[in-house]
């Protein structure tokens, strides 16, 4: 028999963080297991996150992206964060990097939080003082100032990108196999040879500016300077939620 739950302040109001996701969805899922890790482990077993998801369907977005109608796209992402604000949400997060071409506009249109992945990332490298850094992500991604902005931040930090060769692998490798789920060998050797050609440019470090290449991550990656910016973004999500009680 399950006992009653007893009445506790924090855990009754756990603030609601919301999640516009289905970009593509096995990121995040990622993101929602992340999440409720982070709430186990600093809250205790059974303390899994408060959430919702706005899942959006992904292929009517790459459409729309790929025809550079990104006000298409925004206008579905203004949709999806007002409707879970409207549900009760404290903060909103894009599960994808890509979508914060976006970003401006929907916090715009939002009266709540919407923590960009690439503060996180920048935050942490301004931690580890690292002025060099190579990133990987999309074409759509890395293609975008404002958002490499974001990421030099006030230190100016130089940015590094892959060539024109390297980037189109990587954009087979995201939209051909990890976003349809085939995480494998062959995949984390593209990664790996993007790694080792940001490096011998001089990269002091690698940001993982996609939410997919994550899932090709092995024990050994993070030990090696790799940065996982879909992780630091979803403990900053659930930092804003939580601040959001106080």
């Amino acid at each position: 028999m399950v006992e009653p739950m007893s009445s506790n302040p924090r855990t009754d109001r756990l603030p609601r963080l919301g999640l516009i996701g289905g970009m593509s969805w096995r990121s995040t899922a990622d993101y929602y297991a992340q999440i409720n890790e982070i709430s186990e482990t600093r809250c205790g077993a059974h303390h899994n996150a408060a959430l919702m998801i706005d899942s959006l369907e992904f292929a009517p977005l790459l459409e729309a992206g790929g025809r550079g109608a990104w006000h298409e796209v925004e206008a579905e992402f203004i949709a999806a964060g007002r409707r879970l604000q409207a549900a009760g949400c404290v903060a909103v997060g894009l599960t994808a990097v890509t979508a914060h071409r976006c970003h401006e506009a929907v916090a715009a249109a939002l009266s709540i939080p919407v923590p960009h992945i690439f503060d996180a990332a920048a935050a942490e490298l301004a931690a580890e003082n690292i002025l060099r850094v190579g990133l990987l992500g999309t074409s759509r991604t890395l293609a975008a100032p404002f958002l490499l902005d974001r990421m030099a931040g006030q230190a100016a930090r130089e940015i590094l990108r892959p060539d024109a060769d390297m980037q189109g692998r990587l954009d087979a490798l995201i939209f051909e196999r990890l976003t349809q789920g085939i995480v494998d060998d062959d995949g984390r050797a593209v990664m790996d040879s993007a790694i080792a050609a940001l490096r011998s440019d001089g990269a002091e470090a690698i940001v993982l500016a996609c939410t997919e290449l994550p899932l090709l991550l092995r024990p050994d990656h993070t030990a090696a300077g790799i940065i996982d910016a879909a992780a630091l973004h979803a403990s900053f999500l659930y930092d804003t939620a939580m601040d959001a009680q106080s």
